[in-house]
């Protein structure tokens, strides 16, 4: 991995870490809904207009049940459970559960594409759930605690993430802009009814816009575009481990901006998390010669 790679792979850390806290920032005031369908909307018309663009050629209409079933999975149900979550929660823990989406992506391969089990990636399993369970502090929260809900749709959320990147290995013929621009133009399609259960709860001034069409496009539509630069790059693999950097930033921007606080089980809880995800996936840490 080159200095340019490293960049990338940085850059899109911090992206999606940042994007927990836009998203905690947000929402007391857009509800889940109609934020989530800000971000995915938005994030569908820069990859449009990329597209065009770029005279990329892709068809919305052909692979429309595989659009629809991804958007489902991969960004509409679990964007809107983050973003339910996010009024409870704080924008750096939700990004440390986020993190345990690559274990749960393992779970579902066994059985869906006959993955192999080895014993590395159960430990690497067990350690990640020991994470997020240190993370939720259950002696301390108890099962009547009003926050329960919101861990439980965040944890969700993560494995929704898990099934959907299985969903897309099994479609290889459709490529990734394509899965991109199809998932996030029919989340957009999925999430409109929910936006009269869940209404806007005050006025959109024009600040929020500007962070609105951040969020949408910075940190959602360009994200994922480094993102596939980087799987072209240096392979799906390490590119994978940016999944590793997302908590971290999430952390750092959750202090800097929204001045959370973090307790030992935090640094603890990461370090779990990521050192599991690690040997689920089976990175290795390689020096060149």
């Amino acid at each position: 991995m080159n200095l340019v790679d490293l960049l990338r792979l940085l850059v899109t850390a911090a992206l999606w870490g940042g994007s927990f806290i836009v998203i905690r920032a947000c929402v007391p005031l857009l509800g889940p809904a109609v934020l989530t369908e800000a971000r995915v909307g938005l994030a569908a018309i820069f990859l449009l207009l990329i597209g065009k663009g770029l005279r990329k050629k892709f068809n919305l209409f052909k692979h429309a049940k595989h659009f629809i079933i991804l958007g489902f999975l991969n960004a509409a149900f679990p964007f809107f459970l983050f973003a339910y979550s996010a009024q409870y929660l704080p924008g750096s823990l939700l990004s440390i559960i986020n993190a345990a989406s690559p274990s749960w992506g393992f779970i579902f391969a066994c059985f869906m594409r006959r993955e192999r089990c080895t014993g590395s990636k159960v430990i690497g399993l067990i350690l990640g759930v020991i994470g997020v369970v240190l993370l939720v502090d259950l002696p301390r929260l108890g099962l009547e605690g009003s926050s329960f809900l919101p861990y439980l749709c965040a944890l969700i959320a993560s494995m929704s993430y898990g099934l959907a990147s299985n969903v897309a290995a099994n479609s290889r013929q459709i490529d990734a802009f394509q899965n991109t621009l199809g998932s996030m133009s029919y989340s957009a399609l999925i999430l409109i009814p929910l936006m009269f259960l869940f209404p806007v709860n005050g006025e959109i001034n024009v600040d929020m816009f500007g962070i609105l069409v951040f969020f949408g496009v910075v940190c959602t539509g360009m994200a994922f575009l480094i993102y596939f630069k980087l799987i072209e790059s240096v392979g799906s693999s390490s590119a994978l481990t940016v999944t590793f950097l997302i908590p971290v930033f999430g952390v750092i921007w959750g202090v800097i901006f929204l001045d959370e606080k973090v307790g030992p089980n935090i640094f603890l809880s990461i370090a779990f998390i990521i050192y599991g995800t690690i040997l689920v996936t089976g990175y290795r840490f390689r020096s060149r010669k």
